[in-house]
């Protein structure tokens, strides 16, 4: 480990000394910021040892000398360095560590070094200081859209740390992170729980999940370094291996996982929407995945039946199932109303035993799960870590194509879309994906332009069994206004029944759905060799007709006004 000596308040005061080792290492404080997006501002290692040499000749009748030397002091990376080192010696430190200058990147042993000792460094540093060059005031409040908080690396160098100091961008102090009105501004900024910002519990005890959740938000110039900053968080020491991209977080995860029992860390989504028909591995592929898992905790261990093991890419889960095994149980729940975690899973291939994951992501309430589950075995049960580029499986996907005429004037147009839906704007066709060993769900809500009209909800569930696939669909008639979140709450249990027909349980606890008539009616027909089927709903059903004809309308609105309204409902219209 490379030091800054301050020496005293002259800028040649300062100099670069070491290395030193844990042992003989001298008190120090250390210095978290940003780099300067100005490319050549940073200074380097090579830089300083260079600024230290021009320094020595200072005295010497040499111009160029002279003329180097203040290139270099007028960077912004050398102010930073001076500043940090003022603020220092006037706290009464001799000693300083600042990223930019103390770490030869030009040796990748070094540099692999550093990054797994990295947080180490944070929380044995005496002092952090911690310069936020785009705030100009010390008001706590102006902190929120600091660039300092988008970034991957200073996550840890919030947490590691026990003394953390905040400057502006002039290095007056704006506050320390312990005190309470910082901590919890921080809090609110970071999404990071009070607890652990304070002090009071170590990162340790949050799980996997959570503590992936606060880095979910953040960047790194490198793909690499979205898992080599979150080496320390995690406890883990791997090698460097810049120019593998996302296999980087795989690699963080499968660390992880040799260390740890916690199954929060299989529990993400890799869209907000369920019935993604994304194929995916049982391990993320980016920390964005865990945006919406900062809730979710480990449950208690009881006996040993639930575990699993990761061997050659493939992780052996010892848990419960559902009969036709479309659904595995974490051993993890939400922290505040006890939900447990559901993953929906598929044969990889008919012939074999192994199995991949859906990208989405369910929850039972504990009662739903005892319920469905209390009385099935625990079973043995293998997945694939992760699903390479080239990666083929026969698990072809199909489609239906659900058509029907527009209803001319029919006034209704279509206001969300829950979860995923590619509607054809040029046919009026919705197109819902086909799979053997998955349900794909979808659901259309249609608004009347007039209040005196009701609206419509049609429910469809695609279902490819090996004895042939199937089209089941549920329109509902609604008569006050229905809030889709609140669908979507009574919806997201009963989807693990796996088809429409066991929804309607869910639709009766939804608000607005208390004056409803259902229709429901269901196609099965031999798809033989072709890849799409176009499946025209029958007109005698008018309810059901008239939601799909509704869409119709859809392709004259004006796409920007339905986009801002769709929040986190998605559309994928074709081109």
């Amino acid at each position: 480990m490379w030091l800054l000596k301050i020496n005293g308040p002259k800028d040649y005061d300062i100099e670069l000394v070491g290395p030193y080792y844990d042992t003989k290492r001298p008190p120090y404080i250390i210095l978290s910021h940003t780099w300067s997006q100005v490319p050549g501002e940073e200074l380097t290692y090579q830089d300083m040892k260079r600024i230290q040499t021009l320094f020595a000749k200072r005295y010497a009748p040499d111009p160029e000398a002279q003329q180097e030397l203040t290139a270099y002091t007028q960077r912004a990376g050398w102010t930073k360095i001076r500043s940090c080192c003022a603020s220092a010696l006037a706290d009464g430190f001799e000693y300083a560590w600042v990223d930019t200058v103390c770490i030869d990147k030009t040796s990748s042993a070094e540099l692999s070094e550093a990054i797994n000792s990295m947080y180490r460094w944070y929380q044995q540093a005496l002092r952090c200081f911690v310069f936020l060059e785009d705030i100009h005031s010390t008001n706590i409040q102006d902190m929120q859209h600091c660039r300092w908080f988008s970034r991957g690396w200073t996550l840890q160098e919030l947490l590691a740390p026990k003394h953390v100091l905040f400057y502006n961008s002039d290095w007056h102090l704006i506050g320390w992170l312990r005190e309470e009105t910082m901590c919890r501004t921080l809090e609110s900024i970071t999404k990071i729980d009070y607890a652990y910002l304070s002090g009071y519990a170590s990162i340790r005890r949050a799980s996997v999940a959570c503590r992936m959740s606060w880095a979910s938000k953040r960047v790194t110039t490198r793909v690499e370094d979205l898992a080599y900053c979150l080496l320390g968080i995690f406890g883990i020491h791997m090698p460097l291996l810049y120019g593998e991209g996302n296999r980087a977080f795989i690699r963080l995860q499968e660390e992880i996982c040799h260390t740890s029992e916690d199954q929060s860390i299989f529990a993400w989504q890799q869209t907000p929407f369920l019935g993604t028909t994304d194929n995916v591995g049982l391990l993320a592929p980016s920390p964005v995945c865990f945006q919406k898992s900062s809730e979710l905790v480990p449950m208690a261990k009881h006996d040993d039946k639930f575990g699993f093991s990761l061997t050659k890419g493939r992780v052996q889960f010892r848990t419960i199932t559902d009969q036709k095994k479309r659904y595995l149980v974490l051993r993890c729940r939400t922290r505040s109303n006890y939900h447990i975690c559901i993953l929906n899973i598929y044969r990889l291939r008919s012939a074999e035993e192994e199995y991949v994951r859906r990208s989405s992501l369910h929850s039972i309430t504990y009662s739903d799960f005892v319920l469905r589950y209390g009385k099935n075995q625990a079973e043995q049960i293998s997945l694939l870590s992760h699903i390479g580029e080239n990666f083929e499986h026969d698990n072809s996907i199909k489609y239906i194509e659900i058509k029907d005429v527009p209803t001319q004037n029919s006034g209704y147009r279509l206001k969300q879309c829950w979860p995923s839906m590619s509607y054809d704007w040029v046919q009026a066709i919705i197109t819902v994906s086909l799979f053997r060993d998955f349900t794909s769900l979808s659901a259309l809500y249609f608004q009347h332009d007039k209040n005196a009209s009701p609206d419509f909800l049609a429910v469809f569930s695609a279902d490819g069994p090996e004895d042939g696939p199937g089209l089941e669909w549920d329109s509902v008639h609604v008569y006050a206004n229905l809030s889709i979140q609140a669908f979507k709450e009574a919806y997201k249990n009963e989807v693990l029944g796996s088809n429409v027909g066991e929804l309607s349980s869910a639709l009766d606890k939804v608000p607005g759905l208390a004056n409803k008539v259902h229709l429901r009616g269901e196609e099965v027909w031999d798809i033989g060799g072709g890849a799409h089927v176009k499946v025209c709903v029958s007109r005698d059903h008018k309810l059901l007709r008239d939601s799909i004809a509704a869409a119709g309308i859809f392709a004259g609105s004006d796409w920007a006004d339905v986009a801002r309204n769709l929040d986190e409902f998605r559309i994928n219209p074709s081109p």
